[in-house]
C-alpha cells in the first residue's frame, strides 16, 4: 500500500524583500472591504491560523488568486504527535489544582478533540515553525480569536520578525507585541459557522419548560422505583435511528448490548438524551410506544436547578498559572478564552448531577449505569454523582467504535486517575484497544477487553471478498463510484467534500457521491460549499451507508466508523487529512490498510491507483483489510457478555 504523506513546507528567507507579518482576526469580511491592501504591501501569501474549515475555505475564495496559501497540513499533523502528551500532561497538572465537580464539567478537563484549544496551540507551534524556517516576504496571517493573534505577535517578536508602524490610512494591521492597536484597527466580524453540528434544534424545541409540557401530556408525571440486583439503567442517544420499521425501539450506539442483557435476565431502563435532528415531540410519542422502560431527564432536573447549574457555569473560573506553557506556546490566554465560551456546555455537564440525584431520590438504584464512551465531561459528572448519590451502583462505559490516539479525551496524564472520576469499568471492542487505553492513561485495573456489541455482523461474518467490480484503466467511459462519507460536525464535513469536489467535480472519469453524516444539515453543507458542487457528477445522497458501500469503488472518510464497513464490503477506503485540525484516523492502527490523502491531487492519485490494482494487489489488500477487522472487533458471542457486568 503506498502513502504520500505531504512534507512539512520550509520556505527560504529573502533578504532584500524581508519579513511582515501581517495580521487579521476573521478575515473574510475584512478582506471584503480591503483586498486591494494585498497588492499595495505586495503580500503574495497568506496563512490561515484558524480552526474552522469553513473560515478557511471562505477566506481562500476573497481572496482568490491575489496571493498563494501556506498550508499547514503537514506540519499541524507533526505538531500535534509532538505535543500531544505534553498537553495531556498539562491537562493532568490542571487537574491536580482544580479537581472539582465544575473542573470535570468543563471543557479544559474534557479534552474534546473537536474543542479549539490544543488545535490552537498546534497551529501557533506550526505557525513558528513556519517563522523559523523564513517566509518569503511580507505574509497575511488570518486568525480566529484575540488570543491567538497576540500570542502569535509573541513568538513573531522574538523570532524578531519585522513589524512596520500602523496607521489608519497606512494599511493592512500588523503583528505587534503589545498588539492592542492591531486588535483594534484589525478585527473583523468573525461570523463563519461555528456551530459543532450543521443544525441545531428551534429554540422552542429545545425549551426545557417545553419539554416538561410535552412529557407531561405523554405521559404524566414521573415515576421511580427501578433497583436491584437485576437492573441496568441505559443513558443514550435519540434520533430517528432508534427506532425499527415497526416502531420498536433499537439502539445504534450499543447495538446488540441490550437484547443480549435481557436475554441473561437483566432489566432495562433507558434515559434517553434526544438529538437535535428529531422534533421533541415526535421523539416522546415514539418512544413511548415502544413500550420500553423510560426515565425522561427534562422529568428529573427542575427549572430551578437547570438555572442554579447555569449560574454555577458563569461564576466558574479555574486557576490557570499565567506561565503555563505547551512547548514553546504560552497557553494562559488561550485556555482562559476557551473557557469564556463555555459557560453553556458546563451548565448542561452540570445538570448531570442533579439528574442522578433526583432519580435516586425517585427510587431509581440500579446494579450499574451504562453509557457509550468518548471521554466526554457529562461521562465525569455521571461517575462522579452515581458514586455520591448512588451508592453502591456501578458504571459502565462502552468505547464502542475504534478510535484514533488523538481522541485525546480517552486519555490521561499519569496518576490523574486518582483524581478524575472514571468509569468503574471501560469496556472495548478487543484486546488491541484495552491494551492502547490502558497505555494511555486509564487504569489497566479498570479497562476490560469486550467485543463489537455495536457492530455485531462485521466482528461475526466474514468480510465481503471483494466490492463492486473497478472499472479497468483503460475503461475510460466507465466512471469510478467515490463515496464522502462525512463525519458528525460540520466544518470536517465541509473540509471532506470541497476538497472531493475539487478533486473530481466535473471529472467525467468519476461520479462523486457525498453523503452527510446524519447529524449534518445536507442543504446547509450544500450552501457552505456554495457553486464549487454545482457539477453533473456530484451528488449528495441520503441512502443508509450500506446501500451506498455495496455500489462504490472508493470510500472517503475523516473521522467515522464507514471505514471500517468500507473494510468489510471490500471497498478500498482514504482517509483525507485535516488542513487546520487534528487528524483523528481511525484506522492509524493499520496504515496499510487504508491510502491517505491530503491535497486534490493526492487524492485523484489514490483513486487512479485503486483503479489500477491487480487482482493479485486486490487479494493482498483484502488480507490486510480482514486483519485489520479482527483486531479492532472482537466476535460477539454470549462469554463476552460477562466483561459488560459489574
Amino acid at each position: 500500500m503506498v502513502n504520500r504523506p505531504s512534507p512539512s513546507l520550509a520556505l527560504s528567507p529573502s533578504p532584500e524583500r524581508g519579513t511582515t507579518l501581517y495580521a487579521v482576526v476573521g478575515g473574510e469580511d475584512w478582506l471584503t472591504n480591503q483586498i486591494g491592501l494585498l497588492e499595495r504591501l505586495g503580500i503574495r501569501q497568506w496563512i490561515y491560523l484558524g480552526d474552522d474549515d469553513v473560515g478557511r475555505i471562505h477566506t481562500g475564495r476573497a481572496i482568490g488568486g491575489r496571493a498563494s496559501r501556506v498550508s499547514l497540513a503537514g506540519l499541524m499533523d507533526e505538531t500535534s504527535w509532538e505535543l500531544r502528551q505534553p498537553y495531556i500532561d498539562w491537562i493532568g497538572e490542571l487537574s491536580g489544582a482544580n479537581a472539582s465537580v465544575e473542573w470535570w464539567a468543563s471543557g479544559l478537563a474534557e479534552k474534546n478533540p473537536y474543542g479549539k484549544l490544543f488545535v490552537r496551540i498546534c497551529l501557533l507551534a506550526s505557525a513558528k515553525k513556519l517563522i523559523d524556517a523564513g517566509l518569503d516576504g511580507p505574509t497575511l496571517v488570518v486568525c480566529s480569536s484575540d488570543a491567538l493573534m497576540e500570542e502569535l505577535g509573541r513568538l513573531a517578536g522574538v523570532a524578531g520578525i519585522a513589524v512596520e508602524p500602523v496607521s489608519d490610512a497606512g494599511g493592512a494591521p500588523t503583528i505587534d507585541r503589545l498588539s492592542t492597536q492591531a486588535r483594534r484597527l484589525a478585527r473583523g466580524p468573525y461570523r463563519l459557522a461555528r456551530r459543532a453540528m450543521g443544525r441545531s434544534p428551534a429554540p422552542v424545541d429545545a425549551d426545557p419548560a417545553y419539554r416538561r409540557d410535552i412529557l407531561a401530556h405523554n405521559r404524566g408525571g414521573p415515576s421511580g422505583d427501578f433497583s436491584g440486583t437485576d437492573s441496568i439503567l441505559v443513558f443514550t442517544w435519540v434520533d430517528r435511528r432508534n427506532f425499527a420499521p415497526d416502531g420498536s425501539y433499537v439502539d445504534p450506539h450499543l447495538g446488540c448490548l441490550p437484547e443480549m442483557l435481557k436475554e441473561r435476565g437483566f432489566r432495562i431502563a433507558y434515559v434517553p438524551r434526544v438529538l437535535p435532528t428529531i422534533p421533541f415531540e415526535e421523539a416522546v410519542e415514539r418512544l413511548t410506544r415502544t413500550g420500553e422502560l423510560l426515565f425522561f431527564p427534562e422529568l428529573f432536573t427542575s427549572l430551578e436547578e437547570i438555572e442554579a447549574c447555569g449560574s454555577r457555569a458563569e461564576r466558574y473560573r479555574p486557576v490557570i498559572p499565567s506561565d503555563s506553557r505547551v512547548g514553546r506556546v504560552m497557553v494562559a490566554d488561550l485556555a482562559k478564552e476557551e473557557m469564556d465560551g463555555d459557560e453553556h456546555a458546563l451548565a448542561e455537564a452540570l445538570a448531570y448531577e442533579p439528574l442522578i440525584a433526583n432519580l435516586a431520590r425517585a427510587g431509581v438504584r440500579p446494579r450499574q449505569i451504562m453509557h457509550t464512551t468518548e471521554g466526554h465531561r457529562w461521562e465525569y459528572v455521571v461517575a462522579y454523582a452515581a458514586r455520591r448519590h448512588m451508592p453502591g451502583t456501578k458504571v459502565v462505559a462502552y468505547e464502542a467504535g475504534t478510535y484514533s490516539r488523538m481522541q485525546l479525551s480517552l486519555y490521561h496524564a499519569a496518576g490523574e486517575h486518582r483524581l478524575r472520576p472514571l468509569p468503574d469499568r471501560v469496556v472495548t471492542n478487543s484486546g488491541s484497544a484495552r491494551d492502547t487505553l490502558a497505555a494511555g492513561g486509564l487504569p489497566p485495573d479498570i479497562v476490560k477487553a469486550g467485543c463489537a456489541m455495536r457492530f455485531r455482523e462485521m466482528s461475526t461474518a466474514a468480510p465481503h471478498s471483494v466490492g463492486p467490480d473497478r472499472p479497468a484503466p483503460e475503461d475510460r467511459g466507465v466512471p469510478m463510484r467515490v463515496l464522502a462519507a462525512t463525519s458528525i460536525t460540520l466544518g470536517d464535513s465541509v473540509h471532506l467534500a470541497a476538497k472531493a469536489v475539487e478533486a473530481f467535480g466535473g471529472d467525467p472519469g468519476v461520479e462523486l457521491l457525498v453523503k452527510p453524516h446524519p447529524m449534518v444539515d445536507s442543504a446547509e453543507l450544500k450552501r457552505l460549499l456554495g457553486d464549487s458542487a454545482a457539477h453533473d457528477n456530484v451528488r449528495f445522497v441520503d441512502e443508509p451507508i450500506d446501500q451506498l458501500l455495496a455500489s462504490v469503488h472508493v470510500a472517503l472518510y475523516t473521522y467515522t466508523n464507514v471505514c471500517y464497513e468500507a473494510l468489510w464490503r471490500g471497498v478500498p477506503p482514504v482517509f483525507v487529512r485535516a488542513e487546520n485540525a487534528l487528524n483523528l484516523d481511525k484506522l492509524e492502527a493499520a496504515p496499510d490498510a487504508r491510502w491517505t490523502a491530503t491535497t486534490p491531487e493526492d487524492l485523484r492519485r489514490a483513486v487512479s491507483e485503486i483503479r489500477s490494482m491487480t487482482p493479485d494487489q486486490i487479494r493482498e489488500w483484502q488480507s490486510v483489510a480482514a486483519s485489520a477487522l479482527a483486531a479492532a472487533m472482537e466476535p460477539v458471542t454470549p462469554e463476552c457478555l460477562d466483561a459488560f457486568i459489574a
